[in-house]
């Protein structure tokens, strides 16, 4: 199988899934492996088209996440937690269905208006406001 191999070729490092819709993928979740094997095989072999577009912000994703700049209880932190959330929002943003596309929303909003380091009861009305199902699919 074609994803057995890929993943062989990055020394079984994914995983292999098979989705509800009769649809296989083989993912790379460790951000270790993402940073250190799979983003240097697409620099070395770039994709073309809107797929290297699409790299270019997942890229960014991952780099905010490895080096942890979204964490911590300054203003530069949560700058890079609103602009992971706008990146986010803008990939793939033909497959993202509209509660997905929602719920950013409201993270984004709510990442604009804090004024302060979000107290646990911000944290949990933020958690409530995007687990509230918002429409039909």
């Amino acid at each position: 199988m074609l994803l057995e191999g890929i993943n062989l070729f990055f020394n079984n490092k994914g995983g292999l899934y098979n989705k509800p819709n009769n649809v296989s993928l083989v993912a790379f979740r460790n951000v270790k492996v993402l940073k250190e094997d799979i983003i240097p095989f697409f620099n070395k072999y770039p994709l073309i088209g809107m797929k290297s577009y699409e790299l270019e912000r997942w890229i960014k994703l991952v780099d905010i996440y490895y080096y942890k700049k979204h964490i911590g209880k300054n203003f530069p932190n949560k700058d890079n937690m609103l602009n992971f959330a706008k990146i986010i929002k803008d990939l793939n943003v033909r497959r993202n269905n509209k509660n997905k596309l929602i719920r950013i929303d409201i993270i984004i909003d709510w990442l604009t208006k804090l004024k302060d380091f979000p107290t646990l009861e911000d944290k949990l009305n933020l958690i409530n406001l995007i687990k509230v199902p918002l429409i039909s699919v």
